[in-house]
């Protein structure tokens, strides 16, 4: 596994399409999020058998992706393609590059010729194949890698009004502390994520941990520097990692927890996916 790096290669044309990897969203694609991303996955891989997905013209909001609004699926299929590659390359490779090696894929629409080729035998369409948005995935078994994550020993979770209060006043902590200029409890909670991720990747967790310190300080000198109030309104949690996990996003599919915008009307978003660990949330991913 030294210096080996899988990145999931996602591509949506004309159409919107979210990726995930073992149940948890890696990406988005299509519209103003562009139609191309490579993102590396080491952390998001098991041992053994892995399952790649794509949901095609996902629901409106994050909780809806895969239902549609409200649980209602459309027949009117969107225009366009989607295409996702999880590939392996060695460090220091440039991705789609000629050192990457295909590990397995999904393709949408499937061929249109009349025949099958190996690669598609085994893609699944989850429910009625003519209405979106349309789930598919591939189930591929990649060996031996990490070892076990904390997450996938993590309870099921769900995810009802009083957890999802609980899990605001999780993030709100770790809001006011962000707004006084204080990384701490931020990096406290993510010790789990900074531990394996830095695993994953052969790194020290330290090198994470300094970066964070550093934006934090830095940042929060700065005249317009704030962390975002919570809107339960604009909030869309939901459940990933076969309900181990849950992400927290708002219905504008970024970070609930983010910073207030700076001079140039950019902000930063705090992406993370939490569990319950003994019975302390967690930011595991």
């Amino acid at each position: 596994m030294t210096n080996t790096f899988y990145v999931l290669q996602c591509t949506a044309n004309n159409c919107q399409v979210e990726f995930y990897l073992n149940d948890i969203p890696v990406a988005l694609r299509g519209g103003h999020k562009g139609h191309f991303v490579g993102v590396p996955v080491n952390q998001y891989l098991v041992d053994r058998e892995n399952i790649l997905s794509i949901v095609v013209s996902p629901g409106p909001k994050p909780s809806e992706s895969k239902t549609g609004p409200n649980g209602v699926r459309s027949p009117k299929a969107p225009p366009g393609s989607a295409l996702v590659i999880l590939a392996k390359y060695p460090k220091g490779s440039t991705i789609g590059g000629p050192d990457g090696e295909e590990i397995t894929s999904i393709e949408w629409p499937p061929h249109d010729d009349g025949e099958q080729d190996e690669t598609q035998e085994d893609q699944e369409e989850k429910g009625d194949p003519d209405l979106f948005p349309l789930e598919i995935v591939r189930k591929f078994d990649i060996g031996k890698l990490f070892g076990s994550w904390e997450w996938q020993r993590a309870p099921r979770i769900d995810l009802d009004d009083d957890v999802r209060d609980e899990i605001v006043d999780f993030l709100k902590i770790l809001g006011v502390a962000l707004s006084d200029g204080d990384p701490e409890p931020f990096i406290k909670s993510s010790a789990i994520r900074l531990t394996e991720t830095a695993k994953a990747y052969e790194k020290s967790p330290t090198d994470t941990t300094a970066v964070i310190r550093h934006g934090v300080r830095q940042d929060s000198g700065q005249k317009w520097w704030g962390i975002e109030p919570f809107d339960p309104k604009k909030l869309d949690f939901r459940l990933c990692a076969d309900g181990r996990m849950v992400d927290c996003v708002n219905k504008d599919w970024e970070a609930s927890l983010r910073e207030l915008e700076d001079d140039e009307g950019g902000r930063g978003y705090y992406n993370m996916l939490v569990s319950k660990i003994g019975d302390q949330w967690q930011i595991v991913r």
